[in-house]
């Protein structure tokens, strides 16, 4: 009786462990088709000509979730326009290509450090177009853009901890835009695909203080550029699934599961939301390590041309110079709209008719906003103008390309091109493409912006 029913128990057992192994077989292979699923909408995605990246130029970091690889080379895709290089020096700041490494920490002086995101970075622009490269040309000195596609007020602050102290610059250009408190608000930061993780604020007992991020982004490892022009093939997706599709989704999932779980223990704090007071601390933090390292801070508020930008209180009240570089731009303009300012700012095609294929400052804009930062540094000397600096360089020469601009006193009206259509209809272009993306519909109709406007924000950003 005793060896019948131990018969039983290892029979049950068996049933039991052969119905298990069943469930995981068929949730595996439900897993698995769900992966190679997703798998396929990526790979028909980087097949086409969109928007993006190609290069390893950025890296997981523990700190900033993500951050350039120093040294590194690559370019934004902007089709159908040719692709703008991207260049890191060994620092890993943003230089223009073939520039000379300097050697350490020995730059020219004044040296002018920039904190802020794709604006600042100058996304879509050639990086000596960028407002940071100008300024530091214009006060005869160097720069250093620590701008990042992306990045939010929680990145400008650790980023500021380190670098200002480390490189004592004579002037610290810090960024005020309404999306980056935002920004610092969430967990993950404005990516193409893939989750990219951030750095963001959270209750302390002692106020508000910088998470960091809740796992490391896995994106940046995968050879994604591998198959972006490779023969759309079986043989190439299945390689893609199982190169980049299975371990994206697999890690991507099982941090995700992690990071819920831990939240809900309350192991993860949820993001402050008091943006006043996040505002507050950061913007006074940034101002107070700028003073401590000798430097002259300014505030460069820049906005997107959507709507109206309002100044906030905090940083009236922050004591230092505010170069509102958006009301700049909107000067100069015929009429203060978006129509106006997309015609003359944001980057078009040469199709006819012409199509907008990136929302971030263009050249002309960089420049104005340079103009305005020069301006303020002229009326905080107590000076009108400076001094020229070195001439410009013709980009057949070194790659670069420099404008003459320097006695800003009588401002010269934007230059609007022509031969944009102006018809009633919807200018669509998304500027920001995390969940407060704002949409403009004011200047041409909708089949003539086919291209998706996201991040680089970023990668802005």
């Amino acid at each position: 009786m005793c060896s019948f029913n131990s018969s039983r128990r290892i029979s049950r057992l068996r049933s039991f462990c052969i119905l298990c192994a069943i469930n995981v077989i068929f949730l595996t292979a439900l897993y698995s088709g769900y992966c190679a699923y997703r798998s396929l909408k990526l790979y028909n995605h980087i097949k086409k000509p969109v928007r993006g990246l190609s290069g390893r130029v950025y890296r997981a970091d523990p700190m900033l979730g993500f951050a350039p690889v120093p040294g590194s080379r690559g370019a934004h895709l902007l089709p159908p326009k040719p692709d703008i290089p991207i260049q890191y020096d060994n620092d890993g700041f943003r230089v223009p290509q073939g520039s000379p490494t300097p050697e350490g920490r020995t730059r020219l002086r004044p040296l002018v450090l920039a904190l802020g995101c794709s604006y600042t970075y100058g996304d879509a622009c050639n990086a000596e177009d960028t407002f940071v490269w100008r300024v530091g040309r214009l006060v005869h000195g160097s720069s250093i853009n620590a701008g990042g596609c992306g990045y939010a007020l929680t990145h400008m602050l650790l980023l500021a901890r380190t670098l200002i102290p480390r490189y004592k610059p004579d002037y610290v250009l810090i960024q005020y835009s309404p999306w980056l408190v935002p920004r610092g608000q969430s967990y993950f930061a404005p990516s193409y695909y893939g989750k990219v993780t951030n750095p963001f604020f959270a209750e302390t007992p002692t106020g508000i203080g910088v998470h960091r991020p809740v796992f490391m982004p896995i994106v940046f490892d995968l050879p994604f550029d591998r198959y972006k022009k490779s023969p759309e093939t079986f043989s190439d997706f299945a390689s893609f699934l199982v190169r980049v599709g299975l371990p994206l989704h697999a890690y991507e999932d099982f941090n995700m599961l992690v990071f819920f779980v831990k939240r809900r223990a309350g192991h993860i704090p949820l993001p402050a939301r008091d943006s006043s007071a996040i505002m507050k601390a950061a913007y006074n933090e940034l101002v107070n390590i700028a003073r401590d390292a000798g430097a002259r801070p300014f505030i460069i508020a820049l906005s997107d041309g959507i709507k109206p930008l309002t100044i906030p209180e905090e940083i009236h009240t922050l004591g230092i110079p505010v170069v509102n570089a958006y009301a700049e731009l909107m000067g100069r303009l015929p009429e203060p709209t978006t129509e106006y300012y997309a015609r003359a700012y944001v980057h078009w095609n040469d199709s006819n008719p012409p199509e907008v294929i990136d929302a971030h400052p263009n050249p002309l804009a960089h420049e104005i906003i340079a103009e305005a930062i020069i301006a303020a540094m002229q009326d905080q000397a107590g000076k009108r103008r400076i001094q020229p600096g070195p001439p410009p360089l013709s980009r057949n020469e070194n790659g670069y390309g420099h404008s003459e601009y320097l006695d800003t006193s009588s401002p010269p009206p934007a230059v609007i091109p022509a031969p944009l259509p102006i018809v009633t209809g919807g200018l669509c272009f998304s500027n920001r493409p995390d969940n407060s993306s704002l949409i403009a519909q004011k200047a041409a109709p909708p089949a003539s912006y086919p291209y998706d406007i996201n991040f680089q924000r970023g990668s802005d950003e």
